[in-house]
């Protein structure tokens, strides 16, 4: 028998991807995911608004691959720092997170 169902579980890995987001991606993609974090000034070009249209319009595995390999210009791929289930966990976080 599992000892956390489905509901839970996904719970958990939604709370994990805040932790991550908030210890990596905030700086650039700001606290609220519009891209106005603090280093979005001193950037080339701003950081994608996590809470658009188009990037909502993503699915998992598209958010997954860019976060993992790369996406535009600016984001670097995140692949050496995350495990697949980090990046799955900030996946689970970005969809749970209310706008």
């Amino acid at each position: 028998l599992p000892l956390v169902g489905p509901g839970l579980a996904s719970n958990l890995s939604a709370e994990s991807g805040k932790s991550l987001f908030q210890k990596y991606c905030q700086e650039c993609h700001g606290p609220h995911q519009d891209g106005r974090g603090n280093l979005a000034p001193e950037l080339e070009r701003e950081p994608a608004n996590l809470r658009s249209d188009w990037t909502q319009s993503k699915t998992d595995d598209e958010l997954f691959a860019i976060i993992k390999q790369g996406g535009g210009v600016e984001m670097h791929g995140w692949a050496d720092t995350f495990t697949d289930q980090d990046i799955h966990a900030i996946v689970d976080y970005l969809r749970k997170t209310p706008f």
